[in-house]
């Protein structure tokens, strides 16, 4: 089963760029449609998802006996269509959560039914975090998440070294 030992917050896109290509603009012209949230599982087993949801921040629960392959990454979207004609269609989309992840700062938890908070983290736009992120169309990533560091620590998080982040893939910071 899924604990805070095997399964982390390793990517938050929370504030995309305005979306510019036609493609995007057909789409949605609301650039919080771009966002999107992955989940990294950093054992060397496959994990049960059964149970995890997100308690605060955004609305998402995994259904029943989904299963995330041993260093396998899931990305969950506000809009599936958006994301995959910014991203493609090659990027699995885990689910799409409800509401949206604030452009400036948020508390986001993880958490497992029965259990209680996996991880929990409330991020910001403001120095010690990650300042980048604001405005430019970069995400933030959990900086080397294979050591489970505390997500809740802003040193612990930086930049993703590509304009839009990189949901599904390693992460590589600026």
């Amino acid at each position: 089963p899924a604990s805070a030992e095997n399964l982390v917050i390793s990517e938050i896109h929370y504030h995309p760029s305005e979306p510019v290509a036609a493609e995007e603009i057909a789409i949605s012209t609301d650039q919080d449609d771009y966002e999107f949230i992955e989940l990294l599982n950093i054992s060397g087993q496959n994990v049960n998802l059964t149970g995890v949801h997100f308690s605060t921040g955004i609305g998402f629960a995994f259904a029943d006996n989904t299963i995330l392959a041993s260093g396998g990454r899931v990305v969950l979207v506000k809009d599936p269509e958006a994301f995959a004609v910014r991203y493609g269609n090659g990027v699995a989309i885990g689910g799409e959560y409800s509401g949206n992840l604030s452009n400036s700062d948020d508390f986001i938890s993880l958490s497992l039914t029965g259990v209680g908070t996996l991880h929990s983290l409330s991020y910001t736009d403001d120095d010690p975090w990650p300042t980048q992120p604001d405005v430019s169309g970069y995400s933030i990533i959990l900086l080397d998440p294979s050591t489970n560091p505390d997500s809740a620590l802003p040193e612990n998080w930086g930049t993703h070294s590509n304009l839009g982040g990189g949901p599904g893939i390693a992460d590589m910071p600026q």
